[in-house]
């Protein structure tokens, strides 16, 4: 795919194609500023409509002053975030992350780091 153009049936149907949108995230799960369990999912949605070619995730828990964590590296989660999941929503297009800290889960009031890029080089 290059800019300005998609390849015939590159996007699967019903999915638009928005050249020059950039991939963007959506937090459903937990709402904002809620209390948030040692052992709770972190939920996110990365959408890309020009097509997702890597998301990596860290997690930061500012108040420990402790560097942020590399939970998914684009292909794998790290060993501390095994008990995580990744699913395709649309294929290529749109993923459903939920993450999973273990060690004792999650402490303080983590802040989430995603960096996504996609099949034309926009970038979250």
């Amino acid at each position: 795919m290059s800019f300005g153009s998609a390849q015939l049936g590159a996007v699967p149907f019903g999915t638009e194609l928005f050249i020059g949108s950039a991939p963007y995230v959506t937090f459903p799960l937990p709402a904002d500023q809620s209390i948030i369990a040692p052992l709770d999912a972190l939920t996110f949605v990365i959408t890309a409509p020009n097509g997702l070619r890597r998301c990596v995730v860290f997690v930061d828990f500012p108040a420990s002053y402790t560097p942020p964590e590399l939970v998914h590296d684009g292909d794998r989660f790290r060993a501390l975030y095994g008990n995580s999941d990744r699913q395709e929503l649309t294929p290529g297009y749109v993923y459903r992350y939920a993450l999973v800290r273990g060690g004792g889960g999650w402490r303080g009031r983590p802040t989430l780091r995603v960096f996504a890029t996609d099949t034309i080089g926009l970038q979250l």
